[in-house]
């Protein structure tokens, strides 16, 4: 029997089927390699152009205009919203009409690639984290601190035939996740890449976003929750834990297109010495950020 150090109160998660937020995340895994004969390839290339021209940070943009389509149904709004998270509202005004026009055209290109997606019972995914997702959770707690999950967390289910990979959105403490019908591999269980989400939204808090400097936070914190989400699944038995599963969980879950193997192999150094000394998480997110630069 599992015996957990430490006490925690499991996240209120609300399950949703949210067709703009899904259309959304696919264009934002397509941005880089749009599908051949893709309805969004013509529109993708001009908002690229449009980043370039306007100095606008398109991964910036991208990471905020996802979870703003959850709760913005106004096109014009979302791309003035995007905007000014990301340039801020002394710049937004004079690059507005055109992003606008760019949100229009993607959005109408996007819901042609995505059909409606919606089940009014729990499916494969949260009926198993209804099984299994505490638990994990708990282990990860454990592995790493108190308070270090979020409260609440809205979870986007996307339809699983959709070439899109799951992320976690930390500013907005939202999930968007394929809806798999099960799982793809029996070493990375899709109810542990779900944990492994969640267990993200917090870490944009200033007691741990402040101790990443030279790294993107978001490419940071996911590396270091990675084997402690993997360490829980091993513990559940549900999965594999070891250099091998988490070697496969970086190729198949994380987005890194530079320096792959160099980053695998810093990790996998991170990762032996953290459960050697157990630091404070926020104190391990600082080494590994150094040991990343």
């Amino acid at each position: 029997m599992l015996f957990y150090s430490f006490r925690m109160n499991a996240p209120r998660l609300t399950w949703t089927d949210h067709h703009a937020c899904s259309c959304w995340q696919l264009v934002r895994d397509a941005y880089h390699a749009p599908a051949a004969e893709s309805p969004l390839t013509e529109p993708l290339a001009r908002l690229r152009a449009a980043f370039a021209e306007e100095h606008v940070a398109a991964e910036v943009f991208l990471d905020h205009v996802v979870p703003l389509s959850f709760s913005t149904a106004n096109q014009r709004e979302l791309a003035e919203r995007a905007l000014v998270k990301t340039i801020g509202r002394a710049e937004t005004g004079m690059r507005l009409n055109r992003f606008h026009g760019l949100v229009i055209d993607i959005m109408a290109a996007a819901d042609k690639a995505v059909p409606p997606h919606a089940k009014p019972s729990p499916g494969f995914l949260q009926q198993q984290w209804n099984q299994r997702g505490d638990g994990l959770l708990a282990c990860i707690v454990n592995f790493s601190e108190p308070g270090i999950l979020a409260d609440e967390a809205d979870i986007v289910r996307i339809d699983p035939d959709l070439p899109i990979v799951g992320r976690g959105y930390l500013p907005y403490n939202l999930v968007c996740i394929a809806d798999v019908p099960g799982d793809v591999s029996a070493e990375l269980p899709e109810v542990v890449r779900l944990a492994w989400l969640i267990a993200l939204l917090n870490l944009d808090l200033p007691r741990y976003a402040e101790q990443v400097r030279l790294n993107p936070l978001m490419t940071v914190v996911a590396l270091a929750m990675l084997p402690l989400a993997l360490q829980a699944s091993r513990l559940l038995e549900l999965g594999g834990g070891d250099e091998a599963t988490i070697r496969q969980a970086i190729a198949s879950w994380l987005p890194i297109e530079d320096d792959r193997d160099r980053k695998t192999e810093t990790l996998l150094q991170w990762w032996d010495v953290y459960q050697s000394t157990r630091p404070h998480f926020a104190a391990g997110l600082s080494a590994l950020d150094q040991l990343l630069a």
